[in-house]
């Protein structure tokens, strides 16, 4: 540059990721150099000082993030795929959305306000789609209620996310009917699909309030996915595996918890067309899966799920990686299954790479790796395409204690108690009525929280649905809805100490068809059919199950009913289901399925 006055200074500034307190300049009356922030001055030619520059600069702000060799080549502090440069993606593909309706859990009816016991209102009603498959109660949890921090938060994919016991006689599973949504989805016959999900394993306490103790178990645990050909009422009859009431296993497989979200997935092709199904554990435990004998400190295991996307299986692929052994027992080898096509693999451990490894199985203890998240990623179709699992580490509980007195008169006798697990308090209860129940349509309906405890002295109700959503008071009223069907409403009242309790109840609305609940085949002329007690301006399919889950009977005419028989022989005395479909007799339109179950008594 040429300033009048002012003699030639050359200004030489290389501009390759370099930063600007880094430029070199040549000041030729002095014949010198001054190079950065710091102002270094050297006596030399520019021809010199460049030469120079060149050698002083580091080479690192010349140089792009390699994403393989464990080396922070653009030296921003970030290796590998820690390194924005070096994206790498869990899943790919083409965005079709899941055939499992509200597959994260974060469509809600309602908040979840506490565990889904069997005594307590079933909160995981509140999950839009979602049913408790079995007799079990699945648990579900959302940040606007029901949220621990002990366990791994906040979830894989937005706020919502469900978990099951995993006890031998007692085994937790989620469900839904994949034909019982706006667009109806059922799996067809010898199609492949692919169920991926977010996965954690972690422990509850047995007996008491829930809390994680992050104790894992040696043995694997079998996870799988159950079908069957029709919709039937969730839960079906039974505690452990679904198989002996005709569910089909699609698919398998073993993972290893360890108490972090890791994503798995299934490849499975049904033989038989599929409308509903139930994802859990496999029909076989581990032997010490077994409730309060599971350990010394009478835990449980237990299982988190979230994002469960269902879809054929060109529409999504990714790279499973399972860990088994343990850190503290010197066993531990990760394996990874990348989908077919997949080249250039690499592993990591907390995304640097593990220099040298390439294979789909790693053996983390036998080569002296140490725990941390070990990941594999692949070029998959030009994308990088990668999978991950957690190696845990030892685990160090930090037990309280309470001790007292702590200063006294010789001879002092002293109490010690053990304080680690949740603190006991005394706790209001809940209690919510609905007069008139059933209700009838668009009728006025008054909710009462008198029945709670003495000690409540805030009553916050929840509506759901229904208008206004929300409600605060003793008892309140609303409009129950013109349309038939049955309305969760939820109750939380609360203390002068800030303890809550919750109690469900519903509003129902008959319909335009009411179905018995029980019936009596028994040839006197009364109750010998199970049919409508009440239809009115309508018809409808109706359909049998047994215990089972199996159709014993199938009628397009609702309005004649069943007597009782299958195919030709008594049918024997017990609960049955009922699945009616109300068709409008002018237009063909199919309403609001009606479901429930009856007893059959002879």
């Amino acid at each position: 540059m040429m300033n009048t006055g002012e003699r030639s200074l050359d200004l030489i500034e290389v501009n390759y990721r370099v930063k600007r307190s880094h430029v070199l300049m040549h000041d030729g009356r002095k014949s010198r150099c001054t190079v950065g922030a710091s102002r270094q001055v050297w006596p030399w030619g520019r021809a010199r000082c460049i030469a120079l520059w060149l050698l002083l600069v580091p080479v690192a702000l010349f140089a792009q993030e390699i994403c393989n060799n464990g080396v922070d080549d653009d030296a921003n502090g970030l290796v590998d795929l820690n390194d924005p440069a070096c994206q790498c993606r869990t899943l790919i593909s083409t965005g079709v959305p899941s055939f499992i309706p509200n597959p994260s859990f974060e469509e809600l009816m309602c908040c979840p306000y506490g565990y889904n016991l069997i005594n307590s209102p079933p909160y995981f009603r509140c999950a839009v789609g979602w049913q408790q498959a079995t007799v079990p109660t699945t648990d579900l949890f959302n940040e606007c209620g029901l949220y621990p921090s002990y366990f791994p938060i906040p979830p894989p994919d937005g706020v919502g996310f469900v978990g099951m016991r995993m006890r031998n006689g007692w085994q937790e599973y989620v469900g839904t009917c994949l034909t019982n949504q706006a667009t109806p989805a059922p799996l067809a016959a010898g199609e492949a699909y692919t169920l991926s999900f977010h996965v954690a394993g972690t422990s509850l306490l047995v007996g008491g309030q829930p809390s994680s103790i992050g104790a894992f178990y040696g043995a694997p645990i079998p996870l799988a996915v159950y079908g069957l050909g029709n919709c039937v009422p969730f839960p079906i009859g039974i505690t452990g595996c679904p198989e002996p009431l005709g569910w089909v296993e699609l698919g398998s497989m073993a993972y290893h918890a360890d108490g972090n979200w890791d994503q798995v997935s299934f490849t499975f092709t049904p033989d038989e067309e599929i409308r509903s199904i139930i994802i859990g554990t496999g029909c076989v435990l581990p032997p010490w899966f077994s409730g309060s004998e599971s350990d010394s400190l009478n835990y449980t295991p237990y299982l988190l799920l979230d994002d469960l996307m269902l879809t054929n299986a060109t529409d999504q692929v990714l790279t499973p990686v399972t860990s088994t052994g343990h850190y503290c027992t010197g066993n531990v080898v990760v394996t990874a299954q990348p989908p077919v096509g997949a080249t250039d693999h690499q592993w990591y451990l907390d995304g640097v790479a593990i220099v040298g490894h390439t294979g789909l199985t790693l053996q983390v203890s036998a080569l002296g790796f140490g725990p941390g998240r070990y990941t594999l990623a692949s070029n998959y179709d030009g994308q990088c395409l990668m999978g991950s699992t957690n190696v845990q580490g030892s685990i160090v509980p930090a037990p309280t204690v309470e001790i007292g007195p702590r200063i006294g008169c010789a001879p002092l006798t002293v109490s010690l108690r053990d304080t680690t697990g949740s603190p006991v308090v005394a706790d209001p209860t809940a209690v919510a009525t609905v007069s008139p129940d059933p209700s009838p349509a668009s009728a006025t309906v008054v909710l009462d929280g008198a029945g709670s405890s003495t000690d409540a002295l805030g009553w916050h109700w929840n509506t759901g649905v229904l208008s206004p959503g929300e409600m605060e008071g003793e008892q309140v009223t609303l409009v129950a809805p013109g349309d038939p069907g049955t309305y969760p409403i939820l109750l939380v009242v609360s203390n002068a100490t800030g303890c809550t309790d919750s109690a469900w109840t519903w509003i129902t609305v008959l319909g335009d068809i009411e179905m018995p609940n029980v019936f009596s085949p028994n040839a006197d002329g009364r109750n010998d059919q199970f049919r409508p007690l009440r239809i009115s301006g309508m018809q409808g399919t109706l359909e049998i199950y047994n215990r089972w889950g199996q159709v014993v009977f199938s009628t397009s005419q609702v309005d004649a009913g069943w007597d009782g028989r299958i195919e030709g022989s008594p049918a024997y005395e017990g609960t049955y289901y009922y699945v009616v479909t109300p068709v409008d007799p002018g237009s063909g339109v199919t309403g609001e399925r009606l479901h429930g179950h009856f007893m059959l008594l002879r």
